[in-house]
Parts: structure tokens; C-alpha cells; sequence
């Protein structure tokens, strides 16, 4: 397990320096706009994306905004940074855990990854990439919900619903694609490739997704009003 994490690490300071990092820009100017707006109510009093987010909660930007608000205004950069890493190293080892199962030379597996990483960077269906050059809500999520495919790969059910009411509170379309292709995974499986059903052997994954549907389905329904 340390060699992976050290290896994690490494990809991580190889793809910091061939793409960067960013702070403040893109798609974080809202998102660190209404963290600095919790932090400090005082801020942004005549401005209407911020007033109309804070008459409105919660909101898609709430979960992450309150997240990095513990930082405070003084270590917020350094907070960032810091989730960051935390982030793109989990969803490094994650992808590699998944790679694993089909993969047997771990050589490859981080070949494959940096392949991915580097050259494949920005190569995407609608402009949908893994891993980002700053810290963003979509990114946060997709780290969190590659482990949750890798527990619904391993028929961990509890552990996969409980990482992708995470994802969807952190990202909530990311997190509900996530569980949406599982879950549409599991049903074709079901109909197509089982000769037997019973109530029995998939209970589990129906009691685990009924408490998807409840927790994070209040979430979304919420978000919705």
C-alpha cells in the first residue's frame, strides 16, 4: 500500500508540473466567491449571483462552499491546495484498484495512467475530464465516485451507496451519473445474465439503494425546489 501511495504521489507532482495549477480562475471564481461570502457575510452585498445563492439553500455550490469555508480566509489558497491533493491522489489509487482487477502487471496500470493523464488530458466526451488543474466540485466528486464503482465492483453495496451520496453531495450530477450507471449495470446483469432471481441474493443492493434514494434523493429534491 505505501508503494501505491508513493507512486500516487509521484504521478501527481508529474502531472502538477506538465499541466500546472490553478487558483482563483474559470470555474472557481463562483465557487470561491460564495466560500468567501460564508466565511464573511459583509462581502459581496450588491452582488446578485452571491445574494441569490444565499437566499437559496441548499444549492449545488453549498456542500463544497462549507467545506472550504473551515479553512477561513487567511488559509484558504493553502486549503485548496491542499484538498487538492488529497482528491487527485484518490482518485489515482482508485482508478488504479479498478485497473487492478483486469490488469495483473502493475507497470502497465501506471503507464496506463499517465497516458491518461498527460498526453489524454482535455481528450473528453463534453468537456468531462477526471482530474483538473484546480480544485472543483466535479473533480472532488469523481474521486470520491471512482471508489464507489470500484465497492460496487467488489459488491461492497453499502460502501458504494454510501461514497456516492458523498459524490452527489459534493457534485450532484456527477454523483447521480455514478450511481445511475451502476445501478443500470446491476439491473442488466440481472435481466440478461442471471438464469435465477430471488429477492434474497439481491437484497443487499435493493436495501442499499433504497437509502441512496432516500438521503441523496432528498438532496436532489431539495435542490430541485
Amino acid at each position: 500500500m505505501l508503494s501505491k501511495l508513493l507512486y500516487s504521489v509521484a504521478l501527481y507532482i508529474v502531472v502538477l508540473a506538465f499541466h500546472g495549477y490553478t487558483f482563483g480562475e474559470n470555474d472557481q471564481i463562483e465557487q470561491l466567491s460564495y466560500t468567501n461570502y460564508l466565511i464573511d457575510n459583509s462581502l459581496y452585498i450588491n452582488d446578485l449571483y452571491i445574494q441569490s445563492m444565499s437566499k437559496n439553500v441548499p444549492n449545488e455550490r453549498y456542500s463544497v462552499a462549507l467545506l472550504l469555508s473551515f479553512f477561513g480566509k487567511n488559509k484558504l489558497e493553502l486549503g485548496v491546495f491542499f484538498l487538492h491533493f488529497i482528491f487527485s491522489i484518490g482518485l489515482f489509487l482508485g482508478l488504479f484498484n479498478i485497473a487492478k482487477r483486469y490488469i495483473k502487471q502493475e507497470g502497465w496500470i501506471w503507464v496506463a495512467l499517465l497516458v491518461l493523464f498527460l498526453p489524454l488530458y482535455k481528450f473528453n466526451l463534453g468537456g468531462n475530464d477526471l482530474y483538473y488543474n484546480e480544485l472543483l466540485s466535479s473533480n472532488m466528486s469523481k474521486a470520491v465516485g471512482v471508489w464507489a464503482v470500484l465497492f460496487f465492483l467488489r459488491e461492497k453495496y453499502a460502501f458504494f451507496v454510501g461514497l456516492a451520496i458523498v459524490a452527489t453531495l459534493l457534485h450532484p450530477l456527477a454523483g447521480l451519473q455514478v450511481f445511475c450507471l451502476c445501478f443500470g449495470a446491476y439491473v442488466i446483469n440481472t435481466i440478461f445474465f442471471e438464469k435465477k432471481w430471488t429477492f434474497e441474493t439481491h437484497k443487499s443492493f435493493i436495501t442499499n439503494c433504497l437509502i441512496y434514494f432516500l438521503l441523496a434523493g432528498s438532496w436532489l429534491f431539495l435542490l430541485l425546489k
